[in-house]
């Protein structure tokens, strides 16, 4: 959900719970010279700041949940730049093989985009009773 938690609600555990975590995969409203492009696009900025960066921008053309994203997808993967799939956009980064994530108790791992898709969900849940085994 997107709102706001207190570690409390964190029921899953901190250490196995993914708090943020690295994107690249261009999109068609991105930074850069190719926004708004759909063959384009560009990489998105953290959280706020992260559409329009034109002098004077329209609050149209500013970041709804563009800076979101989900485990639709597998680390890594590369999806089509459309209208309706920015929210979808995967986490992934450069880094061969996997990216980066910082976890609800403050620690970073790396994740491999070999993860199974029932195991990378489960680490962005907070409260789905998910365990996992250190080796993930």
């Amino acid at each position: 959900m997107q709102y706001p938690r207190r570690l409390a609600e964190v029921t899953d555990g901190t250490s196995n719970t993914v708090a943020v975590g690295e994107a690249f995969h261009p999109m068609r409203w991105g930074l850069g010279p190719g926004y708004g492009i759909q063959e384009i696009g560009g990489p998105v900025g953290w959280i706020v700041g992260s559409a329009c960066i034109k002098p004077n921008c329209q609050l149209t053309d500013q970041s709804y949940g563009r800076d979101m994203r989900n485990t639709k997808f597998p680390i890594n993967a590369t999806i089509p730049m459309l209208m309706d799939n920015e929210n979808d956009i995967p986490f992934g980064s450069l880094h061969p093989g996997g990216a980066n994530f910082t976890f609800a108790d403050g620690h970073v791992g790396f994740l491999s985009q070999n993860l199974s898709m029932p195991t990378f969900q489960g680490l962005a849940s907070c409260d789905g009773g998910e365990t996992f085994d250190a080796t993930y």
